[in-house]
């Protein structure tokens, strides 16, 4: 029975230390400069706010916040399906709605200023294991913390 105890106790230990020097990878230094900024690469979701600028019409300039629909409301234009895209590809598809209906050219960008809640799950021995929701970027800790932390024993 010492002898399970004692593996028990090494094991925490080793567990303990592991988990310590776990590190969260660090963003490249032109993307520390835009805190709030998303990677180019992730996808558009509902409630994310994205800030659209039209170079050659600045009326048309807008902040949207995609709907739960996937779609976003643009001066003039009206609603546009952009869920699942990238902010490039949402560029893209904006610049053709534009280019069909009311510019002969136009060069769009797209920010992600701010990642709408996204549903994480945690699982394992937390206090309430589920579904979080999360806004931006969350560290291992937080997300443990806001499953209630760890249970006991």
């Amino acid at each position: 029975m010492r002898k399970i105890g004692a593996f028990a106790a090494v094991l925490v230990a080793l567990s303990s230390a592991a988990f310590a020097q776990l590190q969260v990878p660090q963003p490249p230094a032109a993307q520390q400069a835009r805190p709030n900024a998303t990677s180019s690469e992730a996808p558009i979701g509902s409630r994310d706010v994205l800030e659209i600028r039209v170079l050659q019409d600045p009326a048309l300039n807008t902040t949207a916040t995609v709907g739960d629909d996937g779609r976003i409301s643009l001066p003039v234009v009206g609603k546009v399906d952009i869920s699942g895209l990238t902010p490039m590809q949402a560029e893209m598809r904006i610049k053709q709605v534009l280019e069909a209906k009311i510019l002969t050219k136009a060069d769009v960008t797209v920010q992600v200023l701010v990642a709408g809640s996204k549903p994480i799950s945690v699982i394992g021995a937390v206090t309430r294991p589920g579904g979080i929701n999360v806004t931006g970027n969350i560290t291992l800790i937080q997300a443990i913390t806001q499953a209630g932390g760890l249970a006991p024993g």
